[in-house]
């Protein structure tokens, strides 16, 4: 019994920092439903927002000027009413950046920049995309998207996506995993406007200030637990 006890005491002390880490592992969907009550929000006609910053669920949404962004360019993000005509008929609360006016007297296109608000590697595994407006007029032409992922090393990876439609499409992304950054520019002439994001925090990953869940937590317990008991007993 009392070498039972011992190996599961350092089974445990083994198997903390794993259980850590998949404890901490979390898979949300960046909605944008807090909008409809955010009183943080500026409300533009009806009840389109506009913004600086987005935050939810510990991810951050940042707006970064082009290097040529023009004098007049709008900066931060927008979201569209439900009785907008830019918003999908059927769709719930996107985003979109609101450096979008792509010509000479404004500049070039915004960027999003994508990160956890601790700092964390996290993946991005899916996205949902739609043109900005409905440019049917225009024969709803492809606007191609480029997303840059950035790991703690600096290592970048990339995916793209071509959205062809004015109403949302998910996009499947299966590289940018174990990114502290993803980046993506306004599209120009055909922008585009983005919706329930799904994203993980990568495996092996630490919470926030070194507090360990309550897994690990359990296993520590156990294995103090164990070896008090082996010496116990020794004695």
């Amino acid at each position: 019994m009392q070498l039972q006890v011992l190996a599961l005491a350092r089974a445990a002390l083994v198997l903390g920092p794993w259980a850590l880490g998949a404890a901490t592992a979390a898979i949300v969907t960046i909605d944008f439903e807090k909008l409809d009550g955010d009183p943080t929000t500026r409300p533009l006609a009806a009840d389109d927002r506009s913004m600086v910053s987005y935050e939810e669920q510990g991810y951050q949404f940042t707006f970064l000027a082009s290097p040529n962004p023009g004098t007049i360019n709008p900066t931060g993000f927008g979201s569209w009413g439900s009785d907008s005509l830019n918003r999908p008929l059927g769709s719930s609360r996107a985003l979109y950046n609101a450096g979008v006016q792509p010509d000479d007297a404004y500049g070039e296109p915004g960027f999003t920049i994508l990160t956890r608000a601790d700092g964390l590697a996290f993946d991005l595994l899916s996205i949902e995309l739609s043109h900005y407006s409905n440019y049917v007029a225009e024969g709803n032409p492809a606007a191609l998207i480029t997303f840059t992922g950035t790991r703690a090393d600096n290592s970048t990876t990339t995916a793209t996506a071509s959205v062809e439609t004015f109403g949302f499409q998910p996009f499947a992304i299966g590289s940018l995993t174990n990114v502290v950054q993803v980046r993506w520019q306004q599209t120009a002439t055909y922008a585009h406007q983005f919706d329930n994001l799904v994203l993980n925090q990568a495996q092996g990953g630490n919470p926030p200030s070194g507090v360990p869940e309550p897994g690990s937590l359990a296993l520590a317990g156990l294995a103090l637990a164990g070896l008090l008991g082996a010496r116990r007993s020794r004695a």
